[in-house]
This record gives structure tokens, sequence and C-alpha cells, in this order.
């Protein structure tokens, strides 16, 4: 509304517009909308230099350097224009890197040092990862690290104002900042009141800690502001009611002009209460929100044209607007019979909002529909995984999203193992044990049985350890799931010993694929492949909930049945459930006689599937719960609300 007032009032002519309001957010906000149509605001005051880009350039390099480099801020550091400049495409590219193929992929949440010891653990795991990448990123990261040397070398001890000012000061210039800073107009208002702090501190010779030095520069970088320079010629001038005095505009709007800011807060002066100072006759609460009464009253005189304005209510809850215009609208309606209401702006408001596409969420712009696309027959995939062959019949709509449109969530860093994670550890220590891995222990030689049980377990948790060592690393807590698997692996070895009376390894976490038809390729990764009396069969383990006999037998488990897809004359196929709290679990075990023809079955079913789907068949949503709860797809889906209507 305040936009839509002054926009109007610029094509009547009208030079000098003001706008008072005591809410920065309004203020912000507005400034916002106004520089849409090329209309800058002007701040009599400026904005604090903590709400600048400057400033929250410098919040991220400080965290930094407290922090040791969380990733968060340093992804934010590294992708500011200080760092790397929009047409910087090689440094783009490095972060690109460092961002997706370290922090994201190697699930590595901070510590400037971890990150170089990942680089160097994935150029010598991938020799086909481009050497020269990773030479510049470890130059990229070793200057950052020289940067923040000195000044974390004190962190914990105490230094001069003066000092931990000429530190910081060197760590931008080390880092090529300070030449940012100084073309960009808050970032040069910054670096200037450094200089006067640095200045003013070589005065005084307190020592200061970090965290009292970071306190002291929080402060002066709010109470000094910054004013942008006009953007256009068409310029507005914001005041707060104190500003405003001996103003007259040819328009003017008062802005949230609700009880909250008008007349705001009177909060106590630094010298006695208000009752001493009624005492001793000196100004008290009463005459601060007398000269703010007047003040207001001077504004509604100062122009021809008054907008007023004020929120009505708050998330739900009405708000009333400040005493002074409630009274104003009272004695209008008492005097002339009407109210002070703007309808033509109300109108207009509601009219532009409309014309945007701006929709009340109460009211959907269309019936919300169970979504049931058909996919085009181009993007439709020529492989699918065991794990989305799982989706397709879990929920055809989550396949269509996941699967055939790509649309993944965003990788996040997880400073916290879920269970999901627990389940990714406890696979690399089995692989480890059982086939070996590349950087760890292992493999156990030998059959396992009761009389080498001891220095089975020595070793399962000698690769447990050293598997959880970068977890615990990352956070203490994470050594409650090293524990928890710890105290499980006596039972995993007891029943290994009494498995093995049978059953021989053969391979483990072996990824296999399969045609099973000429268009379509089945994929997966099978935890362990067995061996007996050349019979083969495989193992699926299981660290959360274990599907039951039922629901394998009846198709809509297809997982374990899936496996069994990928390699010929498979007798035996066992989900080996891993949790502490049931111990080993065995129970959901297919034999030949009923996995032949329910393999089968899952096999021509997948191929019909598919074909139906080059044909036309829609990918509804099942709307199964248990499917949905733990869904990516749900924020394109929105079950609860075609549900609702249905």
């Amino acid at each position: 509304a305040v936009a839509l007032f002054i926009r109007r009032a610029l094509a009547q002519g009208h030079q000098r517009i003001g706008v008072v309001t005591e809410d920065r957010r309004l203020a912000r906000r507005l400034r916002a909308l106004l520089e849409r149509s090329n209309i800058s605001l002007r701040d009599s005051a400026g904005w604090a230099l903590s709400t600048t880009r400057a400033a929250a350039l410098l919040e991220s390099w400080l965290e930094c350097i407290e922090q040791d480099f969380p990733h968060q801020a340093f992804l934010d550091l590294l992708k500011s224009p200080a760092i790397a400049a929009p047409e910087d495409g090689a440094k783009l590219v490095l972060i690109y890197r460092l961002e997706h193929d370290i922090i994201l992929h190697e699930n590595i949440a901070g510590g400037i040092q971890r990150y170089q010891r990942a680089l160097n653990h994935r150029a010598n795991r991938l020799h086909n990862w481009n050497s020269r990448i990773q030479q510049d990123l470890m130059q990229m990261l070793q200057q950052f690290e020289k940067a923040a040397a000195h000044l974390q070398l004190l962190l914990d001890k105490e230094a001069s104002a003066a000092t931990w000012l000429e530190l910081l000061l060197d760590s931008l210039e080390a880092l090529n900042m300070t030449d940012f800073l100084d073309s960009d107009p808050a970032g040069s208002v910054m670096l200037n009141l450094f200089t006067r702090m640095q200045y003013g501190a070589a005065q005084k010779t307190v020592p200061l800690n970090w965290l009292e030095f970071r306190i002291w520069l929080g402060r002066s970088m709010e109470k000094h502001y910054f004013n942008p320079a006009p953007q256009s010629r068409q310029d507005i001038q914001l005041f707060t009611l104190e500003q405003s005095r001996l103003q007259h505009f040819d328009a003017l709007v008062i802005a949230a002009a609700n009880e909250h800011h008008l007349p705001g807060d009177l909060g106590g002066l630094p010298f006695f209460n208000e009752s001493v100072r009624a005492g001793l006759g000196l100004p008290d609460w009463r005459l601060r929100l007398r000269a703010r009464e007047r003040q207001f009253r001077l504004l509604l005189e100062s122009s021809q044209s008054v907008l007023v304005t004020w929120q009505q209510s708050n998330n739900g809850e009405p708000v009333s607007p400040c005493a002074w215009l409630a009274a104003l609208i009272h004695f209008h309606k008492a005097a002339y019979g009407s109210d002070l209401q703007d309808y033509a702006l109300l109108t207009a408001v509601n009219g532009s909002e409309s014309s945007a596409g701006v929709a009340d969420d109460s009211v959907p712009p269309y019936p919300p529909r169970q979504p049931a696309p058909v996919a085009p027959v181009e993007q439709l995939p020529t492989e699918i995984t065991v794990s989305a062959h799982q989706r397709l019949i879990n929920c055809p709509y989550q396949f269509f999203v996941g699967d055939i449109l790509l649309l993944k969530p965003t990788d996040e860093i997880r400073e916290t193992l879920q269970k999901s994670d627990y389940g990714n550890r406890v696979h690399a220590c089995l692989e480890a044990f059982h086939s070996g891995v590349v950087g760890l222990p292992g493999p156990f030689q030998g059959p396992l049985t009761a009389a080498n049980r001891e220095d089975a377990l020595e070793q399962l948790e000698v690769i447990s350890r050293q598997v959880f060592t970068r977890d615990i690393e990352d956070n203490f807590q994470h050594r409650g799931w090293l524990r928890r698997w710890l105290a499980f692996i006596p039972r995993y070895i007891d029943w290994q010993i009494g498995h093995n009376r049978t059953w021989r390894i053969e391979a483990a976490e072996q990824r296999l694929s399969a045609a099973l038809s000429n268009d379509l390729v089945l994929r997966g990764r099978i935890d362990r492949v067995e061996k007996n009396d050349g019979k083969t069969g495989l193992i699926d383990y299981k660290t959360g909930k274990v599907p039951k006999q039922a629901e394998v037998l009846s198709g809509e488990e297809v997982q374990l049945v899936s496996y069994s897809l990928l390699l010929e004359h498979v007798s035996q196929v066992l989900y080996l459930g891993l949790d502490d709290r049931e111990g080993i679990n065995d129970g959901t075990c297919l034999e030949a006689e009923a996995l032949v023809p329910l393999r089968e079955s899952v096999r021509e079913r997948l191929i019909q599937a598919f074909q139906r789907l080059r044909d036309g068949t829609a990918l509804p949503a099942f709307a199964d719960k248990a499917t949905c709860q733990y869904c990516d797809a749900a924020g394109v889906c929105r079950r609860q609300v075609w549900e609702r209507v249905k």
C-alpha cells in the first residue's frame, strides 16, 4: 500500500515525498519494493553498518577464525564477490569442487586441516581425479589457513585492542579482501571506522580477550551508520518520528502507526528513575510522551496528502492502531459519519496483488487434485536400480519425481549421525572385516570358528574404531553410536560362527547389473554373496526395521527379491537384522522353492510396468502413509491438501 501510494504521488508530480516509520524491518522491505521500480528510498539516519553486505562478509571471516572454518560460514565467504568475482570462472570451479566433492560428499562439517586431509584422501582414492584441481584447492586452503593463523594463536589469550585490529586487517589484506571492501561503499565506510578505532585504541593499553574484542567490534558496527548514494532522481526521504521535525512534504506516509511503534519505547534515562525525576522537577516520561504526540500532530499538518498505515493482525492476533490514530478515527466517525479508510487505495492494492498472482493461501487458485502425471517416453530410464524399483512399488509418483524428473533434495552436512548414517558405518565395518577395504585393517583371515573368536572380536573392534574416528572428531556424542555397535559385535560374531558351518562368504558390497529385457537393465549393490555346496545365497544387512516375511512374499517389499535377479541360480536370500535391542534377526529368508516363482513374477511385473509407462500409463500418488512419512517428494505432491478436498 505504501509503495503504491508513493508511485501514484510521483505520477501526480509531487517532488518531496516522505515516509515516517519506527519499524526498521518495514523500511527495509519498502526500500526493496521501491527499487524494483527504480525509486530510491533515502534514509536520513542511514543503515547500521552491521546490516550491510560488507559486515556480513566480515562476520563470515570472523566465524571462520574462531570456529576453525565451519562449512557454512566458509562457503558464504568463498562465494562472496570479495573472494570469487562472477567473472573468475577458475575460482568458481574450485569452490564448486570443494563444496560438492569434499564438504558434501565426504561430509566434512569444518576444520581447515580436515578439508586438506579429505582432499588428499580423495586424490589417493580416485586416481583419475584432476591433479591440477587438487593442487589449486590445496593452495587456496593453505592461503586461508595462513591468513587466519596469527589470530587463531591468540584466541585463548589477551591482547590490546590495537593489536587485535592490526591482526584482523592483516588477515583481510592476506586474502585481498581490503581491495574489495575499499571499492564497496559500505566496505569503505567500515575500513574508515577501523582506522579511527585503531587510532583511539592506540591511546589505551587495556588488554582484551577475543570475546571482549568481538563485543567491542560489534557494538561499533551497530553504532555507526552508512548512507547509500541515491540510485535515481526519484528520491523518497525516510525519517523516524524524531527526525521529521520542521519537515514539509508534498505527500507523506506515516507507516506502522500501531501501539507498538507509536509512541514507542519511552524507557528511562541513564540517571534517576521516573519518580525521582518527577520529585526533582526534571523531565519524565510524561513530558517525552507529550513531545512525541506534538510531533505526530505536526506531521499531520505537514502535508496536504497524508496516508497512515498499520498492520491490523500479526500471526492471527489483532493489532490495534496507536491511541492517537484511534482517537482520530473515532472522532471522524462521530463528527462526519464515515471512517478514514482509503477504499480506492485498498481496491488498487488488492487488484495489483491479484494481477501479480498473489493469492490467499486459504483459497487455492485451482482445485488441488491427486497427482498422476504421464512420463514422457524419452525421459524414461533404460536402467533402474534396486532402490528405484522399490520406490516404483511404494509410490509411482515418488518414482516419477526422483527417478524420471531427477528431482533430488540438496545434500546437507549432517553434524550429528542419523540412523541411516549409522547403518552405512556398520556396512563399511563388515565389508572391511569380511573382504577388505583400502585404508582399513582386514580382512579377517581364515574361517571364523569358536577357536579364533577372540581374534575376530579384536579385529572387528579395531576396524570399527577407525571407521567411526572421523565422526567422533565432528561430535563427541557420536561415541554413543560407536559404543552401541561395539556392544553388538559379540552377538554378530557368534551368529557368524554358526552361519559359517554351512555358508562361506564369497564377496561383499558387490555391484552388479543384469539385463531384464532388450531395453531395461537392473542395477544394484549386494551386501554379501555366499556359497554353500555350489548354491548361491545373498544377504542384505538391516540396522533398522526388517521387512516381514509376508511383505516379501506378497511382492510389496521387492528389494531382496530384486537382488536375486542380478545373479543366476540364487537359491536363498536373507535379510539380516542388526538391531542392538532385538539382537540378530534372520527370520526373513526365502529358499529356492518360494524364491524362484516369486523372482520370475517380480521380473515380469517390472518389465510390464515399464511397457505400460511407454504406452502412456499415469504414475499416481498412492498416499500410503508409511511411504509418505519419509518421502522427498512430499513438497510437490501435497498429499495433505488434495486428500482433504477429495
